[in-house]
């Protein structure tokens, strides 16, 4: 330190060399507090894209459900229906079994009775010619 300078000049000197520490500290500090602000304002607006996802994603498991829901239905008829056709083809098989069972027997009244009146004609034949040879 050059003799020269007095006490009062050094201190001028570390007050502005402080006051210079001072302004870039400051400086530093305001930017750290927009670059703060900005990050905030991005949490808030990721936020709400976050909340805008999540409503879109929930309105879509709900379609999903509804979806689930109708093709559950949907095969549950199919299904019914089916039986259904299954059970109307049963109850017409065994009805047609049960006419036919009963065609059968009335075909053969029918043949017996035929045969009775192709007898009865015979013998109405064999009594013609037996009065007529006498």
């Amino acid at each position: 330190m050059p003799d020269s300078e007095t006490y009062g000049v050094r201190v001028e000197k570390k007050l502005d060399q402080l006051r210079l520490e001072m302004g870039e500290l400051n400086n530093n500090v305001i930017r750290l507090t927009e670059r703060n602000e900005y990050y905030q304002s991005q949490a808030v607006a990721n936020r709400r894209d976050i909340d805008l996802l999540q409503a879109d994603m929930n309105q879509a498991k709900g379609g999903l459900t509804f979806a689930k829901a109708l093709g559950g239905t949907a095969i549950g008829l199919l299904i019914a229906f089916g039986s259904w056709i299954v059970q109307g083809n049963t109850a017409l098989a065994k009805e047609n079994a049960g006419l036919n069972q009963k065609l059968a027997i009335i075909e053969s009244k029918q043949i017996r009775m035929d045969t009775d009146l192709a007898a009865m004609r015979n013998q109405i034949d064999q009594q013609k010619t037996n009065r007529e040879e006498r």
